[in-house]
């Protein structure tokens, strides 16, 4: 029976719900829900907020704010992009980069361990291009956050990450390599742990290891090499440094340094993982200021470099052929990572741990010694070849000297003089040259016969190769205490080659120049190398350097010489070189140098200096000749305005130009005013004229003359000369009564000296007489020593003549 609608409805409201199995019981009517539900409130931004107007933005309208917060985002492109974005913010508005540094700095050092090789490799180039832009002072709050995370990714689980790691070392080495030295403990000690073994060299064999890893590749490989190479250059150039500045300083500052090596942090005694993947053993802070501490680091890191050796030399030395390839590459790291290592022991190894590591370790790369014995055609794998097999011999030298015979054969057959025969001779590079200084040492001290056949090698390279230069420097230095002396011939060759070389070098190279003069002038005054064989040649090139005199028929002028763009400490060398010369200076000499004197740019210490040098080798009339000339020389042309002293400074740099570099001659006329501030080149130019004059009237006026037994008497002509001076008034009053005083120690019975006597006292006489106060004028004392003197000369010249009577 179909039910009303009105009762349906009345039942709806009570009905009965049946429970069924298996289905979920219904929830009471009564029941109250718990569940919460949020949602965020999202307010649109006012358009003040958002303006990006006058804020530093990318191409991308992103600003450095947005930048930093994307270097978090989960998506490798746009850390990427924000890596990048950086840079360009930081070239497009360069205030960021020192408003922001903290904030840049820090957040892109953290992603030195991002997953993401191309992040990366994006960070790695940034960075390296931010901190060219900053001072060691800007980086040096950054350095241990650096040191922090680089040892983190060198430790890394993730193969692509340790990998890498050398590469941001590399690149703070070359940036701000000091910085990195408080922290050398705990970056050796991360070396070792991606190199070592975990155990000492007992067991050197070939390590197990992943050949399909990252860190397994050739490229990561040699390039971990390098970073470490790098380091340990850094390490031994800041150490020489050290020792240098200690053999100058107090004990107490001596033991201040001694901490330098030591790590200021305490070092992880276990790192977990190695470049093979295993656990080291214990590893701590290396002291590499310590020979046993440099054989552990040896020990450490051995194991690695002999595998990767073993491998990679089958592939290079057991062809018939050397050609460039990777497995050269490793090879040649492998050798130079070992010499870099003991460069920093002092002295050979202890003879039983040398014996123990060439049983182990250098048999395997001696059996292949020298490398690439062959011929090569190609220049540069020749000089790759020839740089490796001195870091051999350096390695040789400390640790098995008695495998140096084979260094020796390849010595005398790659440092043959240069020619231009092709293959003849190996011309190496100035850095290459660097390197192998120790090896060279070694070679030097090993055989008297090195040193004999590195000097024409060196003086047959070009004068314009800076190799050369570097090389003199060294041989200047070993030809002075080198236990073998070369041969008497070669050493003359050199020492002639020097005086050439040092003309060709002008103001190019001012340390060699210097280092050149200093062992000419120690050469020449204790009688080594022989010298004294060469000195009038020697003499005519000093003469040359200083001035060359015109040629008749092709200058009308001559020209000054390379001396005046020399340094002053390095222009009284040469002077002191012209010193100790045996014999008197030559009349070509003594011209050139009063010529060089002359100019108005040469200093005033120098000219004194030179004085003294003539006023010892030269005869009392010429060093009178020499004060007359440049006194005459200074005062014929008066300047009465500065168009006159703009026109003569022309005129003299125009002359010292012809024979030096434009730079360096207008570096000479540099000048400071008493404030400090810099002086016009004409004010200058004055300035150095009066100077000059200053010096000649002091030196005129008290002349440093021998006693009279040791003077050697004034010829006729000189003391003619003084009397046309002195009557023709080019003297000054003060400086001619000194002269015709000290013509009285040399000459007292010449007819020339008496007139010359006669003149001085009348001029002084009327210029007194003429003066306002006669009795408080200056040259009274100087005359009343005048004719005292002359009475005394005339009293013994009277003694001697009653004495010539009676006999």
């Amino acid at each position: 029976m179909v039910q009303s609608k009105k009762k349906q409805k009345k039942n709806a409201d009570f009905s009965k719900v049946k429970l069924k199995v298996g289905k979920k019981k219904p929830e009471s009517t009564s029941s109250v829900s718990l569940e919460v539900r949020s949602r965020q409130l999202v307010l649109r931004g006012q358009s003040v907020a958002s303006d990006k107007t006058d804020v530093a933005k990318t191409k991308r309208n992103l600003t450095l704010k947005e930048l930093l917060s994307h270097l978090k985002h989960h998506n490798t492109g746009v850390r990427r992009d924000a890596v990048r974005g950086i840079q360009e913010i930081v070239d497009e508005h360069p205030e960021e980069l020192l408003l922001h540094l903290g904030a840049i700095l820090d957040a892109l050092i953290e992603k030195v361990i991002d997953d993401e090789p191309d992040v990366r490799a994006a960070l790695l180039a940034t960075l390296d291009h931010l901190l060219g832009l900053l001072d060691a002072s800007l980086a040096r709050p950054f350095v241990s956050t650096f040191v922090v995370f680089v040892k983190s990714a060198m430790n890394h689980i993730s193969p692509g990450i340790a990998a890498d790691a050398p590469k941001f070392l590399k690149m703070w080495i070359d940036r701000f390599g000091a910085l990195l030295i408080p922290h050398t403990g705990e970056l050796l000690a991360n070396f070792a742990g991606m190199l070592g073994s975990g155990t000492s060299s007992d067991s050197l064999g070939v390590t197990s290891f992943n050949p399909d890893s990252t860190l397994s590749s050739s490229n990561a490989r040699t390039r971990l090499f390098y970073s470490l190479v790098a380091f340990l250059e850094l390490l031994h150039a800041e150490r020489s440094a050290s020792d240098s500045r200690a053999a100058s300083t107090l004990p107490s500052a001596m033991d201040a340094t001694a901490t330098l090596w030591s790590s200021p942090v305490p070092v992880a005694q276990g790192l977990p993982f190695s470049l093979f993947g295993h656990q080291t053993a214990a590893v701590t802070a290396f002291d590499m200021h310590k020979n046993e501490s440099v054989l552990a680091f040896a020990e450490a890191i051995t194991p690695a470099v002999q595998a990767f050796w073993m491998e990679a030399s089958v592939k290079v030395f057991d062809k018939a052929r050397i050609t460039a390839s990777e497995s050269l590459d490793v090879c040649f790291a492998s050798v130079q990572l070992l010499a870099s290592v003991f460069r920093f022991h002092q002295g050979p190894v202890p003879e039983a741990w040398g014996a123990k590591y060439r049983a182990s370790t250098l048999r395997h790369f001696i059996s292949a010694f020298p490398f690439g014995g062959s011929a090569q055609t190609d220049p540069a794998l020749k000089l790759r070849l020839v740089t490796m097999n001195l870091y051999f011999t350096e390695i040789l030298s400390r640790v098995s000297r008695d495998d140096m015979e084979p260094a020796l054969a390849f010595f005398v057959k790659s440092f043959a003089p240069v020619t231009l025969k092709k293959g003849a001779g190996v011309v190496l590079l100035p850095e290459q040259f660097t390197d192998a200084l120790p090896a060279l040492d070694a070679l030097i001290h090993s055989s008297p016969a090195v040193l004999s056949q590195l000097l024409p090698w060196a003086t047959s390279l070009p004068a314009t190769n800076p190799t050369r230069a570097l090389a003199t420097r060294f041989l200047c230095e070993r030809m002075l205490d080198a236990p073998h002396p070369p041969s008497p011939n070669a050493a003359r060759a050199f020492v002639q080659s020097l005086v050439r070389y040092v003309w060709e070098l002008k103001a190019t190279a001012l340390e060699t120049t210097a280092a050149i003069f200093h062992f000419l002038r120690v050469a020449v005054a204790t009688r080594r190398c022989d010298a004294e064989a060469v000195a009038p040649l020697i003499a005519r090139g000093l003469g040359v350097f200083f001035y060359i005199p015109a040629k008749a028929g092709v200058t009308a002028t001559g020209s000054y010489g390379p001396f005046l763009a020399l340094p002053i400490p390095t222009q009284m060398l040469a002077l002191d070189l012209l010193y100790y010369l045996d014999a008197s200076l030559a009349p070509a000499v003594v011209e050139s140098l009063t010529h060089c004197l002359l100019a108005p740019i040469a200093d005033t210490h120098v000219v004194a200096y030179a004085l003294d040098v003539v006023q010892f080798k030269c005869a009392p009339n010429v060093y009178y000749g020499i004060l007359r000339t440049l006194y005459l020389g200074m005062t014929q042309r008066t300047i009465n305005s500065a168009a006159d002293a703009s026109d003569d400074l022309a005129a003299h740099v125009t002359q010292a130009s012809a024979g030096l570099p434009a730079a360096a001659t207008s570096n000479k006329r540099k000048a400071t005013a008493d404030d400090g501030s810099a002086l016009d080149p004409v004010d200058a130019y004055v300035a150095a004229r009066a100077q000059v004059q200053d010096a000649l009237d002091e030196r005129l006026a008290r002349p440093a003359v021998a006693e009279e037994g040791e003077a050697e008497p004034m010829s006729p002509d000189a003391a003619w000369e003084l009397v046309s001076d002195v009557e023709a008034a080019k003297l000054p009053l003060l400086p001619a009564l000194a002269l015709a005083r000290w013509s009285l120690f040399h000459a007292p019975a010449q007819s020339g000296v008496s007139a010359l006597v006669a003149n001085v006292v009348a001029r002084t006489e009327r210029v007194i007489a003429a003066s306002d106060a006669p009795q408080q004028h200056p040259a009274c004392g100087p005359v009343q020593q005048l004719m005292s003197r002359a009475r005394e000369a005339y009293e013994e010249w009277e003694a001697v003549v009653q004495a010539a009577r009676e006999a």
